[in-house]
């Protein structure tokens, strides 16, 4: 990340429902335009994603294809923009400038990026098939998941071993902050449908604020080297030159 001018003013949010809430109220007012942004572009993906799983009254083979085209999707391509918009969020979340690149930023990890929403997916729906409650809490446990294969360039296992560390106690705070999230994706739906986008940056500004709190910035210490004194090589010949004078005098 190099856009860290605002990270001096930026203070770091709260791990608490409402102090991510609050912390991603204030990114979204200061990164608004570069954030809404990012959301229609995410909408806009999942608009081939819908078309496909749009139910039909019969089945074919051309239905059967639809279907199969909309998992292919949602796996190889959906899911990349869909946590390279988390980078974009996690940046604004830190007090930098999001910019649309970010979305690109999974081309450096693509391949953990599929296996990671993949392997968490069937997680959590084996969890759902188990009482729906074990897939509740593995979704919040695993929710930190798309950030660190994202943002830290992790594989798959350590990203799923660093998301349950983060969530360790926190598993009620990403539940509760998920039903928050209901009642504020309703007001927008209300809003003459549009506001749901503008939902949607609060939402998704306040889950990055939540993953900022648990996993500041790691700065490390770089021990400065020590240079060592060079000698020239004029240097060198001067003294062995001194070196011969005296021999010749002592002679």
């Amino acid at each position: 990340m190099n856009n860290m001018q605002h990270e001096e003013n930026w203070t770091l949010p709260e791990a608490t429902v409402s102090g991510s809430y609050a912390h991603g109220w204030d990114t979204s007012k200061r990164f608004f335009l570069e954030l809404f942004i990012l959301v229609i572009i995410l909408s806009a993906a999942a608009i081939p994603m819908g078309i496909a799983n749009e139910p039909s009254g019969f089945h074919s083979a051309g239905t059967a294809f639809l279907k199969l085209f909309g998992f292919a999707y949602w796996l190889l391509l959906y899911a990349a923009i869909n946590y390279g918009v988390l980078c974009g969020f996690v940046r604004g979340a830190r007090g930098e400038t999001p910019e649309v690149n970010d979305i690109f930023k999974v081309t450096d990890n693509y391949v953990n990026v599929v296996l990671a929403n993949l392997v968490t997916t069937v997680i959590i729906v084996i969890g759902f098939m188990a009482l729906i409650i074990p897939g509740i809490y593995f979704a919040c446990r695993l929710a930190f998941v798309p950030y660190l294969v994202v943002e830290r360039k992790m594989d798959v296992v350590p990203a799923l071993r660093e998301s349950w560390d983060m969530s360790q106690g926190k598993a009620g705070t990403v539940f509760l902050m998920g039903l928050t999230a209901i009642p504020i994706a309703l007001l927008g739906l209300l809003m003459c449908g549009v506001g749901i986008l503008f939902s949607l940056v609060w939402i998704h500004t306040a889950f990055a604020s939540l993953y900022v709190a648990l996993a500041p910035v790691r700065e490390t210490t770089i021990s400065p080297e020590i240079p060592v004194p060079s000698v020239s090589d004029d240097s060198t010949r001067e003294a062995s030159d001194t070196q011969e004078v005296k021999e010749v005098k002592e002679r």
